[in-house]
């Protein structure tokens, strides 16, 4: 089409836009051209009828369009998930889960396009590229603590999709890095509640206080279990957001240090190196005596603020973060 400048506007003119191009390093083009492709089915097949003559080598019979749409049906999720995860919003909860969705995905469409040998010797070699890349997440703890602790989903997410045989080997690993690392840290002095005026206990207030399943005693439970043997819960923000709010830094001290460390890795350097580009607007020409930590503490402030995660905190509090 892109021979002729006539046809290629002719065929513009008609159809309201061109195909678009497939590209070898740019992502998901390939959906995108089947994408449009598909979409402008009909301009497509008044043109190949029009230049017969000249396209009947490439012409898209019925059963060609029908591979295709296939083919557009198979490759949508992996479109879908790359908008998902790119950029600043690829953690590691998100990219795990997502991966497990693709799974998913491919296990149905092996059983799926049972009859269609071409298309399913496609799926069977690219399902063994992806699933190299899926088991090197078993190499680190840090994928499974982030399913783990995303509230939404803790440990029913595994036991209810991951086959049986992959359960010990992550939960085992998860439970390790929480007793290594987080469940012998100190829990800080819970800070008094403002306005909270302190007052001598009577004979009724001590004999209550001895009833309290709320005491500095109960404490010491095992945050790990406590959350995770929970049913998950609906959220209406991130995993991460949701382990910053207070409620849960005082319900589960320890493991919310976890879970932050955990929920703020990026799965893809994309972020990180974006931020550390944008330094150098911080650092222009007639700024280069700044010192080291006050690079460091302006990239951060810039980051949080970016990021949302600072929304609601008062400005003094903001600044004593610094």
């Amino acid at each position: 089409m892109r021979d002729s400048d006539y046809r290629w506007n002719l065929f513009r003119r008609r159809a309201g836009r061109s195909l678009g191009l497939d590209n070898d390093t740019r992502w998901n083009s390939w959906f995108r051209l089947l994408d449009i492709t598909l979409d402008l089915q009909e301009h497509v097949d008044w043109y190949q009828k029009k230049y017969y003559d000249d396209l009947q080598r490439d012409y898209l019979a019925p059963e060609e369009w029908r591979i295709l749409e296939e083919t557009r049906a198979f490759l949508q999720p992996f479109w879908k998930i790359t908008q998902l995860t790119e950029g600043r919003y690829a953690t590691l909860d998100r990219t795990l889960f997502t991966m497990d969705v693709l799974h998913k995905h491919y296990t149905q469409s092996f059983e799926k396009y049972s009859e269609r040998h071409s298309l399913r010797s496609c799926i069977a070699a690219s399902w063994a590229v992806f699933d190299k890349y899926y088991r090197l997440t078993d190499e680190s703890p840090a994928y499974g603590a982030a399913m783990i602790l995303h509230p939404s989903r803790r440990l029913a997410h595994i036991q209810k999709h991951w086959p049986k045989s992959w359960h010990k080997p992550v939960l085992d690993s998860v439970r390790k890095y929480w007793e290594q690392y987080y469940q012998v840290l100190p829990i800080g002095t819970t800070t008094p509640e403002v306005g909270k005026q302190s007052q001598v206990l009577d004979e009724y207030d001590l004999l209550a206080l001895e009833l309290d399943v709320v005491s500095p005693a109960m404490n010491e439970v095992d945050e790990y279990k406590s959350f995770t043997t929970q049913a998950p819960v609906p959220i209406d923000c991130s995993p991460l957001t949701w382990w910053l709010r207070e409620e849960q830094q005082q319900r589960y001290p320890r493991l919310s240090k976890m879970a932050i460390d955990i929920l703020s890795i990026p799965a893809m350097s994309a972020e990180p190196e974006r931020v550390f580009s944008g330094a150098r607007r911080t650092i222009s020409w007639d700024r280069c005596l700044l010192g080291s930590q006050t690079i460091e503490k302006g990239e951060c402030m810039k980051s949080w603020i970016k990021s949302g995660i600072t929304r609601g905190i008062p400005v003094d509090l903001c600044n004593g973060l610094n």
